[in-house]
């Protein structure tokens, strides 16, 4: 596909960027040859699709299992909010301490960056990290499982994570492994918890009423930036976004499944921060350190570096646009590619300016 010339901002001008300059070079992640730059795929292509959302069925009750999958109580299901996020992420490590960002829920699994689940106890003042009692499967399914908040049919859930299973017996994996799921939980908690799913007629959530998620979280910020009624509360969300978008969906995770949904997310969120440059168009400063921030989780991502280096010539650092095509040479390097004929164009471009000024 032929690269989108990205109209130039006004060089040596000490006149606020337009909103061209601003925001079109980072919403330009959507576009396809962006999408598949912004961070590499050592696995593969990135799928273009992004998987359905699946609604929950309103149902009566559910079962929830017990490790020979006899029903042990019965629940009903969380009813389907207005949107579900079909797209996965990861976030760093929830920092030691109260728990901030659940309400009554005694149980949180970050998916964005490294994934963790973590106990918290005494309303939260003491917490423990249950990460090393999950094994490689049980994380994925917790991951599937946080990626579509309102539940999934066991069948699309299995043939994501087991596309390889006997058509005789396609489930057999699945259960196996929620009940040794359930054993782990039960003895790292010492028998406070052992299950955090619910299901009814083979559609599977997490239990909201015990676990909460940092991506359902994000979510709900992105949700509410693209519906704010004011700039300063579609700063305020965006600005939330960036500190809950600490990784990649499930960063320690390797599955085909998950390069839509990840790449979907990265792609919502640099969406808004797109938003956000724009307003802050009078604010350089605030603008340029909104790309930093966002250039550390998209490091391969040539459009935020164009952004950067036009605000830093706006603002005068011009000896900071040399370091900034350095930076991007090195980080593309890694995989194998090199800066754009857009991208070295423009970088000439700013250079020449700087001489004649």
């Amino acid at each position: 596909m032929p690269r989108r010339r990205l109209p130039q901002s006004p060089v040596g001008s000490r006149e606020p960027p337009p909103d061209d300059v601003s925001g079109s070079a980072v919403s330009g992640i959507a576009e396809r040859h962006e999408q598949a730059r912004t961070q590499p795929n050592p696995r593969g292509r990135i799928s273009p699709n992004r998987e359905p959302a699946k609604q929950v069925l309103d149902a009566p009750s559910v079962s929830r299992g017990s490790d020979d999958g006899t029903p042990d109580d019965r629940r009903n299901l969380p009813h389907p909010e207005t949107r579900t996020a079909t797209y996965s992420g990861s976030s760093a490590a929830q920092p030691p301490g109260r728990n901030t960002l659940t309400g009554s829920q005694p149980l949180r699994l970050t998916v964005l960056g490294r994934m963790r689940l973590t106990h918290y106890q005494d309303d939260g003042d003491k917490h423990a990290d249950l990460s090393g009692a999950l094994a490689p499967k049980q994380r994925e399914v917790l991951a599937y499982l946080a990626a579509h908040k309102d539940g999934a049919r066991r069948e699309s859930l299995t043939t994501a994570i087991w596309p390889d299973a006997p058509k005789d017996r396609p489930y057999n994996s699945f259960h196996a492994t929620l009940s040794q799921l359930r054993r782990a939980l039960r003895t790292a908690t010492h028998g406070a918890h052992s299950d955090i799913t619910i299901h009814s007629d083979g559609h599977y959530a997490l239990d909201r009423n015990l676990i909460t998620v940092d991506l359902w979280q994000l979510s709900d910020a992105l949700r509410t930036s693209r519906h704010a009624s004011d700039d300063e509360q579609r700063r305020a969300e965006v600005e939330r976004v960036v500190d809950l978008y600490s990784g990649d969906f499930a960063a320690d995770l390797s599955a085909e499944w998950l390069e839509g949904p990840r790449e979907s997310l990265r792609r919502d969120v640099l969406d808004a921060v797109s938003a956000l440059v724009r307003i802050l168009r009078g604010e350089p400063e605030q603008a340029l350190a909104l790309l930093e921030r966002v250039r550390v989780l998209a490091p391969y991502n040539e459009a935020i570096y164009r952004d950067i280096a036009r605000f830093q010539v706006h603002l005068g650092q011009h000896d900071a646009v040399a370091r900034t095509f350095a930076l991007l040479t090195t980080k593309l390097a890694e995989i194998d590619e090199q800066p754009s004929e857009e991208t070295s164009a423009l970088y000439e471009l700013l250079q020449r300016s700087r001489s004649a000024d």
